[in-house]
């Protein structure tokens, strides 16, 4: 996923052109900064970077000092949204029949609480079940309707300090 990260540069309120920005990155819940990149301030003091985030990430802008003005950084924090793609064995079914329920997680963050979910009028969202992603960011659902109706579910991939939760939904009608 691309990011935009922008710094702008001023000292006592002027815009400060030319000057060497280093971006630094490192994982949420680190310790370790490292350069990922370097741009000049451009007239209006301003410097953009565009990095690809894979996971949670807290980057900080370092403009270097001058004879005539002292150097900074600040810090800031972004989370990744995670994409979820489901492979359903069958969108109708009998009454009965066995669906099986296919997640794949992007990005594969191993760990991640993958939950399947129902809709129920006057309820709401209701956790049916939920698993832990594999390290390749996979789970997989099975689940077998009874009742002759349509059903509504989702797959909520709940969030965490590095990654950003998100939804999908689908039907199921048995028969």
């Amino acid at each position: 996923t691309a990011a935009t990260v922008r710094a702008t540069a001023s000292a006592e309120g002027a815009a400060v052109a030319g000057a060497r920005a280093v971006l630094y990155a490192r994982p949420t819940g680190t310790t370790s900064w490292s350069a990922v990149s370097s741009a000049t301030t451009a007239a209006d003091g301003t410097a953009t970077f565009s990095p690809t985030v894979t996971s949670g990430t807290e980057y900080k802008v370092a403009v270097a000092g001058a004879w005539d003005r002292v150097g900074g950084s600040g810090t800031d924090v972004t989370k990744v949204k995670t994409v979820i793609a489901t492979k359903l064995s069958a969108s109708a079914v009998k009454s009965g029949t066995t669906v099986t329920l296919g997640v794949a997680l992007s990005p594969k963050v191993a760990g991640q609480e993958v939950r399947r979910q129902i809709w129920r009028t006057g309820t709401g969202w209701v956790t049916l079940d939920k698993k832990l992603a594999d390290a390749t960011g996979k789970v997989s659902f099975s689940f077998t309707p009874t009742t002759r109706k349509t059903y509504t579910y989702r797959v909520y991939a709940v969030g965490s300090a590095t990654i950003t939760g998100t939804t999908t939904s689908f039907k199921v009608t048995v028969s």
